[in-house]
């Protein structure tokens, strides 16, 4: 690869549908199949915080080659999505792609830059531990094909004010998909339930819940009220499968999974570039 031909240039002047279309392209041969719909590409730019003047279409000799999502809160940015696209790969033009992500936030006054990453994925594993990536922690998703309820205490409650609980009571550095600020983006078809200090917003649909945020945190009164809160919502949306996206910081609510009956499934590494330890 000869570096004079690659070059980055903003998604401002792209349409919807081209990003959408060229974030599926880079995704395509994932480890786990990923389908871009208009509604996940709308979480991202929406509830993720992704700038379009941030995020960058890769080009190789004046050809689209790869596309990259990146979201800034403060001196702190996020890469929501990264991929270079099939007929590109095996080239180093991902290295080069993600070093010039990473000088950009340098050159905007950033402190660091948070990623995730299926485990499973192991080149691009080695890929951001080889630019400077720590792993920060891991993250688990559940799911529970069958999860015995239990009326309680929990009261439905203003999703505004669970996520502002979340932003309260949370550990300062949960993934940004389930961050209070996130969860301020979730739409009408959620509910979130609240049990003391602990939270949970879930979208429940005919045949799945879906967790879609916790207030994580160490403390164990707070963990004994999120279980109270799912085996709550278990006895209120009965018969249905559960699930929770591999987001949620394994070592704080793990224990408390698993012994609701929840089974591990992907797992993530949640990644830190630390920007101000140097080059």
């Amino acid at each position: 690869m000869n570096p004079a031909d690659c070059a980055t240039e903003e998604l401002a002047g792209l349409t919807f549908r081209q990003i959408r279309t060229q974030l599926a392209r880079a995704f395509e041969g994932y480890c786990k199949p990923l389908r871009i719909t208009e509604e996940s590409l709308d979480w991202m730019l929406v509830g993720q915080g992704a700038s379009l003047l941030a995020s960058r279409r890769l080009l190789v000799g004046g050809e689209p080659a790869g596309i990259a999502l990146v979201g800034i809160r403060g001196r702190t940015s996020r890469i929501a999505g990264f991929g270079v696209f099939p007929e590109f790969r095996g080239r180093g033009i991902g290295r080069w792609f993600l070093e010039r992500l990473v000088q950009e936030a340098r050159d905007r006054g950033e402190s660091r830059i948070w990623l995730e990453v299926l485990l499973e994925n192991e080149p691009a594993v080695r890929l951001y531990e080889s630019a400077g990536f720590r792993r920060h922690r891991t993250l688990a998703g559940w799911i529970a094909r069958e999860f015995e309820g239990v009326f309680g205490r929990a009261q439905e409650i203003d999703l505004e004010e669970a996520a502002r609980r979340i932003v309260r009571v949370s550990v300062p550095d949960l993934p940004w998909l389930i961050s209070g600020e996130a969860m301020c983006h979730v739409g009408g078809d959620h509910e979130a339930l609240a049990l003391g200090n602990a939270v949970a917003i879930l979208r429940p649909t005919e045949s799945v819940v879906q967790i879609r945020g916790l207030t994580v945190s160490a403390a164990p009164t707070l963990l004994q009220q999120l279980a109270e809160i799912l085996r709550h919502a278990a006895s209120r949306w009965k018969g249905r499968a559960w699930y929770a996206a591999p987001f949620f910081p394994e070592e704080l609510l793990g224990a408390t999974m698993t012994q609701l009956g929840f089974a591990r499934d992907l797992v993530q590494g949640q990644y830190v570039l630390d920007l101000e330890a140097g080059p």
